[in-house]
């Protein structure tokens, strides 16, 4: 129950925080305070910007570059600036080197973005923004896909770093709570054991040749630990076994073929399914065969939720997919111990987005 009401504290707090200058509650489906709350900080810093500069009010790209500069003051250094004042360091909220699980993600999620990327692209076409002023569509994204790149920088320095990092018990990423180190040791002293028993069972199990079984009598097709004639397919079957047995005794470790071997192969790379306890209830198994604890999850989920709040007023499939995407960011980071795989795999889709749409050329105004 405690950490439930932590959980409800951090995020709404969050929330509260983000709301004012990358909420976009702007339809007249929602609440009048809603509408009036969301973006108050932005619209603000816009105002006296442009009141003080003599800008006119519907210079876009001026506006878009007033924009960057308040995301990346309230969305990267006061946050910054609140987590040294708690004693975190940068690499606690996500911005050191990732492991080396993390590098592999990078790999994993461009083959994910590459579909979605033709998906937003065509959704961008068929639903534009609105005209803008004094340049071309081309010009325009040209323009607009800098400085999302840049936006996203704090984004998920906020989003999948920060937040992640104040709802895990610790407070900082990187540092796994004492129960989690503590089942991640049990199963691994119960893995070695299991490895011991096996051993030795396997150093009981003869050669083909103690058994038995030699070149001679294989090409007769006689197996004289059987007592009897075996055919031809036997015999080289036996005489796999035979030698995948010796290859186990000589200290190698057996290599299993087909789909069992390959599906293996995948979740060691990936590093998933490892160092689960037989032990632990099945939730607790669940969890940690994705690397996860109780922990984790939640702060895993609130972190997706702040995602998704964020693209609040974003295109239906942008919108729908942004809190499983956010959630899936924040797991990176959460077990990466960083945000730059998750924040490369987002900037080479709006990269890809963005080229898809120069390549267009058509104006819209």
């Amino acid at each position: 129950m405690l950490r439930l009401a932590r959980f409800v504290v951090i995020v709404g707090i969050l929330t509260l925080y983000v709301m004012p200058f990358w909420g976009n509650f702007s339809g007249a489906y929602w609440p009048a305070f809603v509408r009036d709350y969301s973006g108050c900080a932005a619209k603000w810093v816009w105002r006296t910007y442009a009141g003080h500069g003599g800008v006119r009010p519907d210079q876009y790209v001026t506006y878009r570059v007033v924009w960057l500069a308040t995301s990346v003051v309230l969305g990267g250094l006061v946050p910054l600036l609140v987590m040294a004042a708690l004693g975190r360091r940068p690499a606690d909220v996500g911005l050191g080197r990732p492991n080396r699980w993390g590098r592999r993600m990078v790999l994993v999620g461009l083959a994910i973005v590459l579909p979605m990327s033709l998906v937003f692209a065509v959704e961008r076409l068929r639903i534009p923004e609105p005209g803008r002023r004094g340049a071309s569509a081309a010009t325009w994204r040209a323009i607009d896909l800098p400085i999302a790149i840049g936006v996203s920088v704090p984004e998920h320095l906020l989003l999948t770093g920060v937040a992640v990092a104040l709802l895990l018990p610790g407070g900082r990423l990187g540092k796994k709570s004492k129960s989690q180190n503590r089942r991640v040791a049990l199963a691994k002293v119960k893995t070695s054991k299991e490895n011991a028993e096996t051993s030795r069972e396997n150093a009981e199990v003869p050669t083909g040749r103690n058994r038995g079984f030699d070149v001679a009598n294989s090409e007769r097709g006689v197996d004289r630990s059987l007592g009897r004639d075996s055919s031809p397919v036997f015999s080289s079957m036996a005489g796999a076994r035979c030698g995948r047995r010796s290859r186990i005794e000589g200290g190698v470790e057996e290599k299993i073929g087909g789909l069992a071997g390959l599906r293996r192969g995948v979740l060691r790379w990936l590093e998933l399914g490892q160092g689960v306890n037989p032990e632990d209830v099945w939730w607790r198994r669940a969890l940690a065969w994705w690397g996860l604890e109780s922990a984790g999850l939640w702060a895993v989920l609130g972190g997706g939720f702040l995602f998704g709040l964020v693209h609040v007023g974003a295109r239906p499939i942008e919108f729908v997919t942004s809190f499983p995407g956010g959630a899936l960011l924040c797991y990176v980071t959460y077990r990466s111990g960083s945000i730059w795989p998750g924040w490369c795999v987002h900037v080479v889709q709006m990269v890809l987005v963005g080229g898809l749409l120069l390549l267009t050329g058509t104006v819209r105004s």
